[in-house]
């Protein structure tokens, strides 16, 4: 409990707004990211922790000195275990494809790309595919990815552009997202090219 509550009030601590910035920055600076991820460690069995931990990471990862910390500190990682343990849990789902899409901001996460990764968020949103939720965090989490680490193969071969166009049939509120009209525009320009 003590866990979950820590990563909440950080999260709390970490928002985005302008005085809330410079308190995701010294919370920072002051080992929250390394505490969090040690949690995660700690904890691998308690959906609620890597819950929180995936909340409080994904609000550390607003800021691009924390997504740094969290690529060095293998974040990404962490996330990605924390989806492929807990794939019944719709929240870690949604919190750890949202964390991802802020970690995949930076280009100095690229190496934490791979078809695992692909996999956990893709796996997530098919177990998931009646939450509008983590439908939404998924393409946010792929849109990301492929905009920063401009992985097109892997994202065919893993079936996230299937998995993308499904939610984007079973949910309207979907179907006019510029994330996933561009996800879906990527692909249809790149089979257009290879033909």
């Amino acid at each position: 409990r003590l866990q979950v509550a820590a990563c909440l009030a950080l999260r709390v601590l970490c928002n985005s707004s302008a005085e809330e910035n410079e308190l995701a920055m010294e919370s920072a600076r002051a080992g929250a990211i390394e505490s969090v991820l040690q949690s995660m460690r700690d904890h691998p069995h308690q959906p609620d922790v890597q819950e929180s931990a995936c909340r409080a990471i994904r609000h550390l990862a607003l800021h691009s000195q924390n997504r740094l910390r969290l690529c060095r500190f293998q974040g990404i990682e962490h996330i990605r275990t924390s989806m492929q343990n807990h794939l019944d849990s719709e929240g870690v789902q949604e919190s750890g494809c949202l964390a991802i899409g802020n970690l995949a901001f930076e280009p100095d996460c690229r190496h934490s790309v791979n078809s695992q990764l692909l996999q956990a968020i893709v796996h997530g949103m098919d177990k998931h595919a009646a939450s509008l939720s983590v439908q939404e965090a998924g393409v946010f989490a792929i849109y990301n990815l492929i905009c920063t680490a401009e992985c097109y193969d892997l994202v065919q071969h893993c079936g996230a552009l299937e998995v993308v166009e499904r939610a984007a049939r079973n949910h309207r509120e979907l179907q006019q997202s510029a994330e996933v009209q561009t996800i879906i525009g990527q692909f249809g320009e790149q089979d257009a090219h290879a033909e």
